[in-house]
């Protein structure tokens, strides 16, 4: 394989790293915690049948944000990381 053809896969290894980074430095940087709480609440309206009102939000112990959602008897807990994306759910039944 020739030598400049080496250069140019390194280049394209660099420039795919930068936008790859690029992007994620965009969204934390616009993301703001109501925009993921108001996200994770219309999810959890959609898979319980619940309102987005029944949920609280925490700073989390070892995720950015924690969504804690309660209907009755059943709770359904989101960690949520910095840019956004579910960590852990989980359903429990309230004693």
């Amino acid at each position: 394989m020739p030598r400049w053809m080496w250069w140019v896969l390194l280049g394209l290894f660099v420039l795919v790293g930068a936008l790859m980074f690029f992007r994620l430095g965009f969204i934390d940087a616009h993301l703001t915690e109501s925009d993921a709480i108001a996200h994770y609440a219309e999810r959890y309206a959609r898979q319980s049948g619940g309102l987005a009102s029944d949920c609280t939000a925490t700073p989390g112990e070892t995720t950015w944000l924690h969504l804690r959602c309660v209907r009755g008897i059943e709770v359904r807990e989101y960690g949520i990381n910095r840019f956004g994306g579910l960590v852990s759910e989980r359903t429990s039944i309230r004693p």
